[in-house]
Order: C-alpha cells, then sequence, then structure tokens
C-alpha cells in the first residue's frame, strides 16, 4: 500500500531548506514600508529611518485624506438632514392650517 506525503510538509521541508540556504541579503522593499535588512540570515530585520519616515509620511497623507472625504460626507448629511426637518415642519404647518379650516 503506498502511502502519499502531506503536500503542507513537503512546502514546510521546501521552506526550511530555502531559509536555510539564506544569507546576508539586502532587500529593498518599494511597498509603505520602505527598506527591509536581514543581516543575520533567518534572523531580526531592521527598518531604515528613510523608510521608517516614508510610512509615517504616506499614512498621515492617506489618514488627511480620508479625514476631508469624512467632513464632506458629514456636510452632505447635515443638509440632507436640514432637508428632511424642514420639509417635515412644512407639511406639519400645512396640515395643522387644514384642520382649522
Amino acid at each position: 500500500m503506498r502511502v502519499e506525503a502531506d503536500p503542507m510538509e513537503e512546502f514546510k521541508d521546501q521552506v526550511d531548506a530555502a531559509s536555510a540556504n539564506v544569507s546576508a541579503v539586502a532587500v529593498e522593499d518599494d511597498s509603505a514600508a520602505g527598506r527591509l535588512v536581514d543581516d543575520q540570515g533567518a534572523g531580526a530585520r531592521q527598518y531604515t529611518m528613510p523608510g521608517i519616515l516614508h510610512y509615517l509620511q504616506h499614512e498621515w497623507s492617506r489618514f488627511e485624506d480620508e479625514r476631508s472625504e469624512w467632513d464632506v460626507e458629514k456636510a452632505e448629511l447635515k443638509v440632507k438632514i436640514e432637508l428632511v426637518q424642514n420639509d417635515w415642519i412644512f407639511y406639519f404647518v400645512v396640515l395643522c392650517s387644514n384642520r382649522h379650516v
């Protein structure tokens, strides 16, 4: 009887073999996090100061954009609320005036 190997176990073995072959590598990451440097092979990663600053500036800019959108949406909703309230008051006044006639 043939027993097939678990695909996850094979994958883990391949990952372990690949990480064992890793030596000091400098990896430049184009994402918002900036640069990652792996000085000790599979050891700890260090972030560079320019990369950290770039990430913080990007996140701050994104936050400000979202905040501006929220402020616009809030103003639009306030206008809609005013219109609904004014319509309700108008209809209430019309109904009350028709009852007295």
